[in-house]
């Protein structure tokens, strides 16, 4: 999956300059912080795959401009300032790769490496918070890195959690990230009732399917994505599955089925 947003700000991992500190919100070009996150999703397979030019064009927001559908100019004014900036100041080294039919460039792509002067994702909010749970289950719900390491760092683990517990428990939530984000955001709670209000056994089985998730280690759940989107044969089904991850509403039937043959019994609870 890339990203196809053209943002303004993001997070990157600086070098620290004049006491600045390790991690810093900085502002740059579009264009070079949105190369930055379609390649450090990738950071794992050490590759982003192969780009035909004209969506790469649409990743970097100048698919509209006839001055870049020249390879040439593309190359000269984006590729290679953004590839310089991205290696000088992330925690990531990309080198673009191109593919050629006859003279035109057809395809491109990024090899990632982990940039050695800068490889410091385990220090402080990397090892702190990746190794949390309340990290966990915000990948299980298919937040970004960044975005799970920001909302921790800016808001507590505790609001956090309270947060996914919360969007957990309502019903027809299709988008579970943008919903969560507008709970964080807007300070979503329960509304205090007389008697407690009951909870239905869809969301008693969200909670234990994440629960789950969160317990097994980050090679077990790549291996567990894998493995179940594997079995799905509908593009339907594995796109709702790559957008929602296990709370995808389209194979919640199919999502149960599995976590009970990896967990025999464990929606016990749930009925």
């Amino acid at each position: 999956m890339v990203l196809c947003q053209n943002r303004i700000c993001g997070w990157i991992q600086l070098k620290a300059v004049d006491g600045v500190g390790w991690f810093a919100l900085v502002t740059r070009c579009r264009v070079q912080i949105c190369l930055y996150e379609n390649c450090f999703q990738f950071v794992k397979t050490k590759s982003t795959g192969w780009w035909e030019m004209e969506t790469f064009r649409r990743l970097m927001g100048v698919e509209d401009s006839e001055y870049y559908q020249s390879y040439k100019h593309l190359n000269a004014k984006i590729i290679k300032p953004a590839v310089a900036e991205v290696n000088k100041v992330s925690d990531i080294v990309i080198t673009p790769e191109i593919r050629k039919q006859g003279r035109n460039v057809t395809h491109i792509r990024f090899t990632i490496d982990t940039n050695p002067q800068l490889a410091i994702m385990n220090i402080d909010d990397g090892a702190g918070v990746r190794n949390s749970p309340i990290y966990d289950q915000l990948r299980g719900l298919n937040v970004s890195d960044r975005l799970a390491r920001q909302w921790i760092a800016q808001h507590g683990a505790e609001y956090v959690s309270e947060k996914i517990a919360y969007t957990l428990g309502q019903g027809g939530v299709t988008n579970p990230v943008k919903y969560l984000s507008a709970a964080i955001d807007h300070d979503y709670s329960e509304t205090p009732v007389a008697a407690p209000v009951p909870v239905s056994e869809r969301a008693k089985r969200l909670r234990i399917i994440q629960d789950l998730s969160a317990s097994r280690s980050p090679t077990q759940r790549d291996a567990d994505r894998r493995l179940f989107g594997s079995t799905l044969d509908t593009a339907d089904a594995r796109d709702d599955f790559e957008r929602h991850g296990w709370m995808s509403a389209l194979n919640h039937a199919d999502i149960c089925e599995f976590w009970q043959d990896l967990f025999p019994n464990c929606f016990d609870e749930a009925v």
